[in-house]
């Protein structure tokens, strides 16, 4: 009718301008918050601004935890990294987990390109030097701990003891926190070391055993005095000696080395969570930057312990931004997707794959949004990959296709991910 304001249905198109009876209609896509940094464009019929002020949702105490889903090679990696140069440019603390090690290119990496912008940012390589400091035990609160700090020592005991160390370690570490001494895995082993069971002392031996390996010994190890920086800024954390599993390995398969790998993960995260609860930094904005969540999701422990840590974030005004390149993963546990407020997503290829984005979107799995998915991130001129182009689903449940934007080249080059080609010798 003249004058109508018109929804698209499918992708929440509306009509800001009135019309003349007869006339076509215009439609322009709107997603995203109302204020904040500015991430990118609609596409479609008619472009629009598209913002995403992350940093903003805990103060309107709503869900903080955006989700960046889909393929490898599509600009998931760097648009989380984009969200984390918009988050310091507030003077947030912004702790930045590469564990894949690939956030550091020649270019100058996330904390090259923060320079560049004269922002705050720093690179801290996980050692020995930080013994104990991702220890479940010694940093959560004793609530949360006899749960999660079993599932983390669990991940580093051999699977031929498992079975039996189960109900001996929660044993353990239920009497150490029930006695409210200084709790820490190292305390924990030696307490086990005096036990008359031989199962005890079996499991002490072996969690003792990686007080001797780089990585270990950040989770068994005699805590250490904290040096990490906890400043507002990007904190750059890279793991250069991690292992982890390929994804959608599932974790009964895991070697030892992918076990304390995934545990050490767990352990950094809580560490930081730690750190943000402290007073000094309730007043800061905080942004927490989680790669490779799918290790989190892979099992019923991993999947609880994100959903606590996204719960958790909320209440001490703390966004957490994960991506993973396994969506299925969150879309089963409804305790995660509960958290997700904010979603940005890339082409997926298996249906299975994109049926989960789907719902992860507020959208029901069809033909039509399955061929949606997967296209996506496809240049419809070329064929070729369409870097930076997702459908976004935005804290109201809108959902439009978004073109992500990167301001200049020297940032784009400096957050480049793909690896380099070298020239052969001719």
């Amino acid at each position: 009718l003249p004058g109508d304001h018109v929804r698209v249905e499918a992708m929440h198109h509306i009509s800001d301008a009135e019309a003349f009876f007869g006339s076509w209609f215009w439609a322009g896509s709107v997603v995203g918050d109302d204020d904040g940094p500015a991430i990118g464009y609609t596409t479609g019929t008619t472009a629009q601004i598209v913002r995403c002020h992350p940093t903003q949702a805990p103060l309107r105490a709503d869900t903080s935890t955006i989700a960046v889903l889909g393929r490898s090679g599509r600009g998931k990696t760097t648009l989380l990294q984009l969200l984390a140069l918009d988050a310091v440019a507030e003077r947030s603390w912004v702790p930045v987990f590469d564990l894949k090690g690939d956030l550091n290119n020649s270019e100058g990496g996330l904390v090259g390109a923060a320079h560049s912008l004269g922002l705050e940012a720093r690179r801290v390589d996980m050692s020995a030097t930080y013994a104990g400091t991702c220890d479940l035990l010694a940093t959560m609160d004793a609530d949360d701990a006899l749960i999660h700090a079993h599932s983390q020592l669990m991940l580093l005991v051999s699977d031929a003891l498992r079975l039996a160390a189960h109900p001996v370690l929660m044993r353990h570490i239920a009497a150490l926190i029930g006695d409210g001494e200084e709790r820490s895995t190292a305390v924990l082993i030696e307490r086990m070391r005096q036990d008359e069971d031989e199962t005890a002392r079996r499991v002490a031996a072996e969690l003792a055993a990686f007080q001797g390996d780089a990585i270990g010994r950040m989770i068994v190890g005699e805590r250490s005095e904290d040096t990490l920086d906890a400043s507002p800024g990007i904190t750059l954390i890279q793991f250069p000696k991690l292992d982890l599993p390929p994804a959608g390995t599932p974790a009964g398969e895991w070697s030892a080395a992918q076990r304390v790998s995934a545990a050490l993960v767990r352990g950094a995260l809580a560490w930081i969570m730690s750190v943000a609860r402290t007073q000094e930094r309730r007043h800061l904005r905080k942004l927490v930057a989680v790669p490779e969540a799918h290790l989190l999701t892979a099992t019923a422990e991993g999947a609880a312990f994100l959903d606590q840590t996204a719960r958790l974030g909320r209440a001490l005004g703390t966004t957490l931004v994960i991506d993973s390149q396994d969506p299925t993963s969150f879309a089963e546990r409804d305790g995660v997707m509960e958290q997700i407020a904010t979603v940005l997503a890339f082409s997926q290829s298996t249906v299975k794959q994109q049926d989960s984005v789907a719902r992860i979107l507020g959208m029901e799995p069809s033909d039509q949004t399955r061929a949606m998915i997967e296209t996506v991130s496809i240049d419809p001129d070329g064929g070729g990959v369409w870097h930076g182009h997702c459908l976004m689903r935005d804290h109201r449940g809108r959902v439009a296709t978004v073109q992500v934007a990167i301001p200049g080249d020297l940032v784009r080059a400096a957050l480049d991910t793909t690896p380099k080609r070298t020239e052969s010798p001719s």
